[in-house]
């Protein structure tokens, strides 16, 4: 538990705000969330867990989300409100961890759209308090729709399986596997912020949430999972303790976006993999099985239906890619994983790929 010394977040108007340090430091960003904060908000209330700290970034926000932020800070001293200038939710989550980082054993970054369960908190502390050597612990989420009306049928019910290598194919963990591999962290894995608390020490140890221009939002969160997977283990709870509200003004609604940002993800971890990484081995192990191994399945259905609609040249292309990429999965990691990342890095300096970037990029 960190000791009574009180810390100080500054606004950008600097103003600031007292707080006072708990086992739990809760983070929410908020740019134009006045239609869902209050009720991220209320489930924080509402945890079985009270040794905690919540403070609401105002990310420069033009409706009313800083009127309602104020009035709930007023409300209840373990609550404070921040505001600043509209830097994008990865530097709000960023300097304000930044500026308690003594403050707190736990941190939850709990989007202002999402909710959380009343003994999400309490579960997850009680799991890492018993477990020292483990850096994160997440857990599932049920997705609900603009109005919290649950989705059973949603496809982002499906993030949830943890994907790892097998001889020959691809498995699914079973839900009581504890560890979530990097395998499984880097082919999506259901893991978001307001799914996940973290040790304060290990997010210390990492760069934090990547506030370039680079990624988006969503993929900007992987970023930091594959960091910190790097540093200690991850663990999974089996247990539905968040809610995920879908709308329409969600970066992660635009699936096609995703994809292009994927792949900007693996490029700057196959250059990071190419470097001197500490746990480099792992990462190029893991590169080789999100790019070759788990999308094989992917490719092969989409080399059918391009042979269904008689584009013939089409799938042909797209199978030989999955074969051939299928085939690399199989020799020894130890073989294939530097093999292949020399492999793309000579293929990334041809012009065709930098153009190919440069479309992606202003199509992002």
């Amino acid at each position: 538990m960190p000791t009574s010394t009180k810390y100080s977040v500054a606004s950008s108007n600097h103003i600031e705000e007292d707080i006072s340090p708990a086992s739990v430091g809760i983070i929410t960003p908020c740019y134009n969330a006045e239609a869902f904060v209050e009720e991220a908000i209320a489930s924080v209330d509402d945890q079985t867990f009270t040794d905690w700290q919540h403070i609401l970034v105002n990310d420069g926000s033009t409706d009313q989300t800083a009127a309602i932020l104020d009035a709930c800070a007023d409300s209840d001293p373990r609550r404070h409100a921040v505001h600043q200038t509209n830097k994008g939710q990865a530097v709000a989550n960023n300097r304000t961890a930044a500026q308690v980082a003594d403050a707190f054993d736990y941190l939850l970054f709990l989007d202002a759209d999402d909710t959380l369960m009343p003994q999400a908190v309490e579960r997850a502390v009680a799991y890492l308090d018993a477990r020292p050597q483990v850096g994160v612990v997440h857990w599932r989420f049920e997705v609900v729709d603009k109005s919290g009306q649950p989705l059973p049928g949603h496809f982002k019910n499906g993030w949830h399986r943890r994907y790892v290598p097998t001889r020959f194919g691809v498995r699914v963990l079973p839900d009581d596997a504890a560890e979530t591999p990097l395998n499984a962290i880097l082919t999506h894995c259901g893991m978001i912020p307001s799914c996940m608390l973290i040790r304060q020490s290990v997010f210390a140890r990492t760069d934090g949430f990547n506030d370039t221009a680079l990624l988006s939002d969503g993929l900007k969160d992987v970023d930091l999972y594959i960091q910190m997977a790097l540093e200690a283990p991850i663990h999974r709870l089996p247990a539905t303790l968040s809610r995920y509200r879908v709308h329409e003004s969600q970066v992660t609604s635009d699936i096609q976006q995703m994809d292009r940002q994927y792949e900007k993800l693996l490029w700057r971890w196959r250059r990071i993999a190419r470097g001197k990484c500490a746990d480099n081995r792992r990462l190029k192990e893991a590169l080789l099985f999100a790019e070759c191994r788990k999308p094989t399945s992917i490719r092969l259905h989409a080399a059918a239906c391009e042979w269904e609609k008689g584009r013939y040249k089409a799938a042909t292309r797209i199978w030989t890619a999955a074969v051939v990429r299928y085939l690399w999965s199989l020799l020894p990691n130890r073989v294939a994983a530097p093999l292949y990342l020399e492999m793309r890095a000579h293929i990334e300096q041809q012009p065709a790929y930098q153009r190919a970037t440069e479309q992606s990029a202003r199509g992002a």
